[in-house]
């Protein structure tokens, strides 16, 4: 195995990266567990839910984020660092081999042991960046937002024919190798970049407040399909063109809230309205699906001077690479999220905020997060927002952004 093989596979997932599941990166609703379809700000709700536009204090004429930043890993199995260990050791026993009766069969049954091991595990990663200009209104809001995210599954396929290739090398001969392996690395996702102009207006309804929104959008979305043998990698043969394949189509999201008062606001969030599936270009072998179709989430808040409390609900599962295709649906990796989000904020005088919240999979897919963050925000006009979310040492991520409020 050459060396370049897990640098180059692995060094694209934080470039290149499962979603938070929310579908981008907002500090503040990042902050409190990836909420936001009944508690975002305006000038996200480009973001989490156009209806929210119609939302806004007395001072608030224009607002824009510039930018928000996102990355999340998630190796709850800690595949990168077992498949960091195994590239050592075949290095190492590979290097020995040509000296015949330095490598012994303990040393093949061990290294036999961790292939095996790496079969079926996968590793998922999202990063993202937006922009947004928003002006709210109760008459006729609107925003603009520009995104970018790659969301992408990284995992293991390995011959059963590699294990018993291991097992039988002939320790005594000067010809022996480790070489002659055929089992493979992949990356599976999209990258996608979308701009969307969102629209809002508030309706009267039976004395309460009934807010209707709507983005139309552009996507293009880059298919990637990353594979890499083990016998047959060249760093040298690299290009990430090989791998990615581009369509463009538009697409709906819709939004409405609801204020039954007391503080309370109920919100819904269709994303994506209109369904697609992107083909992916065909590597060593092989193609996949990837599915873009509506998510529907349902969120409640409660808000006075001081606290924020959010939860927010998939109401449908979240699908994105066709299990059905290519070598996942041998390896059973499923990449389907339903998630559920809760959080809280507590706001000193518009100045600091302090956030935390926590979020759930119904489809088991992802694991429990903690999250937590927070806002300085003087006169309330300049914004630096922070957000942490945790799994654990190796399930984590961060947002980061500016933003300002006239």
């Amino acid at each position: 195995m050459r060396r370049p093989l897990l640098f180059a596979f692995f060094a694209a997932v934080p470039l290149t990266s499962s979603s938070f599941a929310q579908g981008y990166f907002e500090a503040r609703n990042s902050a409190m567990g990836g909420t936001g379809v009944a508690s975002s700000r305006y000038k996200a709700a480009g973001f989490a839910n156009p209806a929210l536009l119609t939302r806004f204090g007395e001072s608030d004429d224009f607002g824009m984020l510039l930018p928000t930043v996102g990355a999340f890993a998630d190796d709850e199995t800690g595949l990168a660092d077992d498949l960091q260990d195994f590239t050592d050791e075949f290095d190492r026993i590979d290097a020995l081999l040509a000296n015949p009766g330095a490598v012994t069969e303990g040393d093949l049954d061990a290294l036999v042991a961790s292939l095996s091991a790496l079969d079926g595990r996968e590793l998922t990663a999202d990063a993202g960046v937006g922009l947004a200009f928003a002006m709210p209104s109760d008459k006729f809001a609107w925003s603009l937002h520009l995104r970018s995210y790659v969301d992408v599954t990284s995992f293991v396929d390995v011959d059963p024919q590699d294990l018993i290739y291991l097992e039988n090398i002939d320790l005594n001969s000067p010809s022996a190798t480790l070489e002659d392996l055929d089992s493979e690395g992949r990356a599976l996702g999209v990258a996608m970049s979308e701009v969307g102009f969102s629209m809002a207006r508030e309706l009267d309804f039976g004395g309460k407040k009934l807010a209707l929104g709507i983005t139309p959008k552009y996507q293009r979305v880059d298919s990637i399909n990353y594979g890499v043998n083990i016998n047959s990698y060249d760093a040298a043969d690299f290009d990430a063109d090989r791998y990615m394949q581009d369509e463009g189509n538009f697409n709906l999201d819709l939004g409405a809230s609801f204020e039954p008062g007391g503080g309370f606001l109920v919100g819904l969030m269709v994303r994506d309205a209109l369904s697609y599936e992107y083909d992916s270009v065909v590597t060593l072998g092989e193609s996949f699906g990837y599915k873009i179709g509506p998510v529907a989430t349902a969120g409640v808040s409660w808000t006075n001077d001081w606290f924020t409390l959010a939860a927010d609900v998939d109401l449908n599962v979240r699908e994105r690479v066709d299990e059905d295709s290519t070598s996942l649906a041998g390896l059973g990796i499923n990449d389907d999220t339903q998630t559920w989000h809760v959080g809280g904020e507590f706001d000193l005088a518009k100045w600091f905020q302090l956030r935390a919240g926590y979020r759930g999979d119904l489809e088991n897919t992802l694991e429990d997060a903690v999250t937590a963050g927070f806002g300085l925000s003087p006169w309330d006009v300049f914004h630096i927002e922070v957000a942490g979310i945790y799994v654990d040492a190796d399930s984590l991520g961060a947002v980061v952004q500016l933003s300002f409020t006239f």
